[in-house]
């Protein structure tokens, strides 16, 4: 088995921060369903993805949400998961990749809820 080395994984990370990414809330785990990655996303009330920016911190391999990123207007739901999409002119984009939460929660209808900078990652 090879092990990537820090010169593969910083031109990975180096490269996915050129992109803009939306995120998008799930009642679970959106990768699961790969056909239809969409599937879970919650819907209702004003909820609607958000875009942000990620960076890549080449010193611990990490990939992070350069900012905060706030929900309002969010449905009921138990929410589980974020899904981080790539996007691409005027598509709805891909999946890159889903995370869970490691709080889930229990949205109201009308609630408001955010993600710190840096606290939606992915490490390499």
């Amino acid at each position: 088995m090879a092990i990537l080395g820090d010169a593969t994984i910083n031109g990975w990370l180096t490269y996915l921060s050129g992109f803009t990414y939306q995120v998008s809330l799930h009642t679970s785990n959106p990768a699961d369903n790969p056909v239809n990655p969409a599937a879970s996303e919650i819907s209702g009330g004003t909820y609607t993805r958000k875009t942000t920016g990620f960076t890549a911190d080449l010193t611990n391999n990490k990939f992070s949400n350069s900012a905060i990123v706030a929900f309002d207007g969010l449905p009921a739901a138990y929410i589980t998961h974020v899904g981080i999409w790539y996007t691409s002119g005027s598509s709805s984009g891909s999946m890159a990749f889903a995370l869970p939460l490691s709080s889930p929660f229990t949205s109201t209808n009308g609630s408001t809820w955010s993600i710190a900078a840096g606290e939606s990652s992915l490490l390499l």
